[in-house]
């Protein structure tokens, strides 16, 4: 059994309180939408007041994709180098023993690389390249201790 439908009834101030609220909402949206714009190479020329959600929202989502590619080739180029970096520690190191020297221990390169593979893989990449650094407006406040270049919300 359907109930009857509840009528509201919202008086003068009601109505101009929630149209102050609503357009308050739409421009803070619209402006951040605009700051989104910003970050966007693709709309560097845009107008701000033509651009619409669905272009932002389009190019962000095209740009996220691009960085996770970067990231993911950036990845294997870390990886690659590492293993470059060992294979020639050990020649040298077998031409120490040759020459009666002491082999010398890899030096510990501390790049998560697995749990970078892991956040890639999984979409769950965060930078934290320009958020450790003093000076920059967006950077956290407090303590500038040497964190991560890259990590994720694993």
């Amino acid at each position: 059994m359907a109930g009857k439908k509840r009528v509201r009834n919202f008086t003068a101030d009601d109505r101009a309180t929630h149209r102050i609220f609503e357009k308050n909402r739409r421009e803070a949206f619209k402006s951040r939408l605009i700051e989104l714009a910003t970050h966007l190479p693709a709309l560097g020329g845009t107008d701000p007041q033509r651009l619409s959600k669905h272009v932002v929202v389009q190019e962000s989502i095209a740009r996220h994709k691009l960085m996770k590619g970067l990231c993911s080739d950036a990845f294997q180029d870390i990886r690659a180098l590492v293993q470059e970096r060992d294979e020639l520690l050990t020649q040298v190191n077998h031409r120490r023993l040759i020459d009666g020297l002491a082999p010398q221990a890899p030096k510990a390169v501390n790049l998560h690389l697995d749990r970078l593979q892991l956040c890639i893989a999984h979409g769950r990449f965060r930078s934290y390249a320009y958020s450790n650094i003093p000076g920059n407006p967006s950077a956290r406040s407090g303590n500038h201790s040497p964190r991560p270049f890259l990590g994720c919300d694993a």
